[in-house]
């Protein structure tokens, strides 16, 4: 049974079930604030006509987050990693490792 496993070794055999369905998330970008879609838009240099109200510029944004390609093993095995070491990608500086945490 999965639960009897310490936690770390549940999410990589959680990772790797998902993996294997092929798993499909859907992202709600409509439960973000107006100013996180905002920052997300910049983020990644997206043009919008002005004046558009929160409803178009998540349906805009989620078109552009599907489009985003994801190696979903890396990032599986990264989360396991960082999850396992009891780290965040917060905690790092310029992709280097802080000292402290």
């Amino acid at each position: 049974m999965i639960t009897q496993l310490p936690w770390p070794y549940q999410m990589a055999l959680l990772g790797a079930e998902i993996l294997e369905c092929g798993f499909n998330v859907k992202v709600d970008l409509y439960q973000l604030q107006v100013s996180a879609l905002r920052r997300y838009k910049r983020h990644y240099k997206i043009q919008t006509r002005q004046g558009v109200n929160k409803a178009q510029l998540a349906e805009t944004l989620s078109r552009h987050f599907k489009t985003i390609p994801v190696n979903e093993k890396e990032a599986i095995t990264y989360f396991v990693y960082m999850v396992k070491n009891n780290k965040n990608k917060l905690d790092q500086k310029n992709g280097n490792e802080t000292s402290g945490t």
